[in-house]
C-alpha cells in the first residue's frame, strides 16, 4: 500500500497508455511501474535465498478493469512483460518539465506505508512553528474546513503509521489556551483533501512548512501583507520562476523522506504550473 501521487500534466504516454485519456493513462502508468518494481523486489529476493526467480510466483493487489482492487499470483515473468511497454514510450520524458523525481515518468511517484517515525518526525520539524505566517494559516484552514483527522486516525490504528499516538502540535500559542492540531490533521491536510488537490491548496500547504520563497526569503512574519500579496500577484511562469524557489533545507539521505521531498516538489510544480496534482492516499 502506498500514497499514489501524480502531476495532472497532459503528455503522449499518458495518452498513449489510456487510449486518448491522460487521467485513465495515468493509472495505467502507474500499474506498470509498480509491476517493475514488484519484479525488481522479487528478483532480489530471489538472488539473497539462492532461488531460481522466474519459478516464484506471488500475490498482488491491483485494479481491475471495473477500477475496483483485486487480488491474483502473478510470475515475475508476467510483471516484466506487462512493465516492458514502459521503455518504449520513456523517450517523451527526456525534459518533461513536470518531474518530481529523477527518470522516466518522473511526474508520478509514491510514498510508501507505513509512515516511517523518521518520516513523519521529519515532516513535523519542518511546519513553521508558533506566531508565524504559516503556522496561522495552516491553523486557520483546517479549523475552517474541519478536518479532524478522523481519517488518518483510523490508519494509524490499522498500522499505517510507525508512530501509534499522533502527535498534538502547538500552531497558534494563546493566553489561557494555546491553539493546537494532530500529526492525524496535518497529514489529512496534505494528502486527503480530494482528488484531485487544488494548485492554490499546494501553495498553502508550501507556506505551511516554509517551502516556498519569495526573492529569497521565507515569508515568516503574519503581518508580512505585502510580500504575501506579491506572491498572489505572481501570474506567469516566467515571474514566479524570476521571484520564487522551493527550498527544503539539506537533501536527505533517507528514502522515506526523500519521497515526502518529492511531494513537496509535485506540489511547488503544480503550483507553478497550475495543474492539480492527483492524490490516492
Amino acid at each position: 500500500m502506498a500514497i499514489d501521487f501524480c502531476l495532472a500534466f497532459e503528455c503522449n504516454p499518458k495518452r498513449y497508455f489510456g487510449n486518448g485519456d491522460c487521467q485513465k493513462g495515468t493509472g495505467e502508468i502507474l500499474e506498470r511501474l509498480k509491476a517493475k518494481t514488484r519484479a525488481q523486489f522479487i528478483m532480489r529476493m530471489a538472488k539473497q535465498e539462492g532461488r531460481d526467480p522466474y519459478a516464484i510466483s506471488v500475490d498482488v493487489i491491483t485494479s481491475g478493469s471495473d477500477g475496483n482492487q483485486i487480488q491474483k499470483s502473478v510470475t515475475i515473468a508476467e510483471l516484466e512483460g506487462y512493465s516492458k511497454s514502459l521503455v518504449e514510450h520513456s523517450a517523451d520524458c527526456n525534459g518533461c518539465p513536470a518531474k518530481c523525481i529523477e527518470g522516466s515518468y518522473g511526474c508520478i511517484g509514491c510514498i510508501n506505508y507505513p509512515i516511517s517515525a523518521q518520516a513523519e518526525n521529519w515532516l513535523i520539524d519542518r511546519l513553521q512553528p508558533s506566531g508565524t505566517m504559516g503556522a496561522e494559516m495552516c491553523f486557520d484552514l483546517i479549523r475552517d474546513r474541519g478536518i479532524n483527522g478522523s481519517q488518518a486516525a483510523n490508519m494509524r490504528q490499522r498500522g499505517l503509521f510507525e508512530i501509534t499516538q499522533a502527535k498534538k502540535i502547538i500552531l497558534k500559542k494563546a493566553l489561557f489556551k494555546n491553539q493546537s492540531i494532530t500529526a492525524d490533521q496535518l497529514f489529512e491536510t496534505m494528502f486527503m483533501v480530494g482528488n484531485p488537490i487544488d494548485p492554490f491548496h499546494c501553495f498553502g500547504v508550501l507556506l505551511f512548512f516554509g517551502a516556498l520563497t519569495i526573492d529569497g526569503r521565507v515569508i515568516t512574519d503574519p503581518k508580512d501583507s505585502n510580500s504575501l500579496a506579491k506572491l498572489l500577484d505572481l501570474k506567469t511562469q516566467e515571474d514566479k520562476a524570476q521571484h520564487t524557489q522551493q527550498v527544503l533545507g539539506p537533501p536527505s539521505d533517507s528514502e522515506e523522506i526523500k519521497c515526502f521531498e518529492s511531494y513537496f516538489r509535485a506540489m511547488y510544480l503544480s503550483w507553478f504550473y497550475e495543474v492539480p496534482l492527483l492524490v490516492s492516499a
